[in-house]
């Protein structure tokens, strides 16, 4: 029988090893820390088997693993059980849909439910919805809500005030960073409660709201965020980070062949001779962009062939030989997906084949989010909205800088970076 804390299959789990999973859980006296959805090849019909054991948990990491409203109608029961121990619920990077939400909804307001830390981020929520999100925070139990990169603008924060100024709202943290929120940060500070003492409006465009005016109706919040990073908040959901990068000629390889100014990535049989020098990886056909990737940003690049390999690395990443202290994917130094008849990703030698195909057409378009705080990876493909495709948690070395990474291995396969806009 399968290991659930230490092992990530690749083959789905059988019901029968899905029910034995949750008989082990729920009968044990030990309590468990966290269940990481995405970790395993679960069907639906699997997790249905397993999810009694849900409650066992401290923590449900569900986040960016394909939850759907079926998924909602399975677990939604067991939140409000008298039994459960989950108090930790992350559902971010799902498009969880009004359908789903609102079923949650009805459970979140339950007071039998102990959810204490909710995140809600990256689900393409609207200002609508907040009208639901709006009565959750009555939940006297509910500590932490994280609505990060969801559109609510002005409108919905103004909804979500309404919650706030409630007598049964206990909230302390209450993350709100790319929601495209404006002059509507006024009616959220006018209602907040002394309860509230950490407040994120990084990447928002405040517009006329002045940094000092914020700090100034917050003397009494003791963790104020609204750092803007420079982003396009303006921009809906990823669109707001998008960077525009060029390949750096310095760590070219040279049977990559750099074209319309260092955007255009082509493999050759023939080298194009550059000089010497420690950052050039001299026998993999490998090159990062120039420009560092800080904070959250996303890129997006178009993939023409086979054998190309798309992704983050550090700095630190090794140039010179062919082993896997240099290749993408195969080192602790480097995250990439990898673009052949097949997708896949890999790091640090792990490889996961994924099932999820990629576009047909001889021109395949790749998005790739970094959020460096986090500790995240996302590939998207871009059909034409994102798809999330797979992330990784990863663990970024703090001394170093994290660049867009290519490895580009077959003849004539090309990578074209795109500008960052719509």
């Amino acid at each position: 029988m399968p290991d659930l804390e230490h092992s990530q299959t690749k083959k789905p789990l059988t019901l029968f090893q899905c029910t034995l999973l949750a008989f082990r859980f729920v009968m044990s006296d030990t309590d468990h820390d966290e269940f990481v959805l995405r970790k395993f090849n679960i069907t639906l019909e699997g997790f249905q088997r397993f999810s009694p054991a849900i409650t066992c948990f401290r923590k449900a990491m569900l986040k960016g693993s394909g939850f759907t409203k079926k998924h909602c109608d399975i677990l939604v029961p067991f939140l409000t059980s008298p039994n459960s121990r989950l108090i930790h619920l992350d559902l971010s990077h799902n498009s969880l849909g009004l359908s789903a939400l609102k079923k949650l909804s009805r459970a979140f307001c339950d007071r039998k439910c102990q959810i204490q830390m909710l995140n809600l981020s990256h689900n393409d929520l609207h200002s609508q919805d907040m009208d639901l999100i709006k009565d959750v925070l009555s939940n006297v139990n509910l500590k932490i809500l994280d609505l990060s990169d969801n559109n609510l603008e002005d409108e919905g924060v103004k909804i979500l005030s309404a919650g706030l100024r409630s007598a049964k709202c206990h909230l302390e943290v209450l993350k709100l960073s790319g929601c495209q929120i404006k002059e509507g940060v006024l009616k959220l500070l006018s209602s907040l409660k002394g309860s509230l003492r950490e407040l994120d409006l990084q990447y928002n465009d405040l517009g006329s709201i002045t940094e000092k005016k914020v700090h100034q109706l917050t003397v009494k919040l003791p963790s104020l965020r609204i750092y803007t990073g420079g982003v396009c908040s303006h921009q809906p959901g990823l669109y707001k980070y998008a960077v525009t990068l060029t390949f750096d000629p310095r760590t070219a390889n040279e049977y990559l062949h750099l074209n319309e100014n260092n955007t255009v990535a082509v493999c050759k049989m023939e080298k194009q001779h550059r000089p010497a020098n420690g950052e050039r990886f001299d026998k993999c056909n490998q090159v990062l962009c120039c420009e560092p990737l800080t904070g959250r940003c996303f890129f997006m690049a178009d993939v023409i062939g086979t054998g190309v390999h798309i992704g983050v690395a550090c700095k630190g990443i090794k140039r010179k030989g062919a082993n896997d202290a240099v290749r993408l994917g195969r080192n602790k130094m480097s995250w990439c997906l990898c673009c052949s008849k097949n997708l896949s990703v890999a790091h640090d030698t792990k490889t996961e084949s994924l099932t999820k195909p990629l576009q047909t057409e001889s021109t395949r378009k790749i998005g790739v989010f970094l959020d460096r705080e986090a500790g995240s990876v996302f590939f998207y493909r871009m059909s034409p909205e994102p798809e999330l495709l797979y992330m990784f948690d990863a663990e970024f070395p703090e001394d170093q800088e994290l660049y867009a990474a290519f490895s580009i291995q077959e003849p004539d396969s090309s990578v074209r970076l795109r500008k960052a806009s719509l």
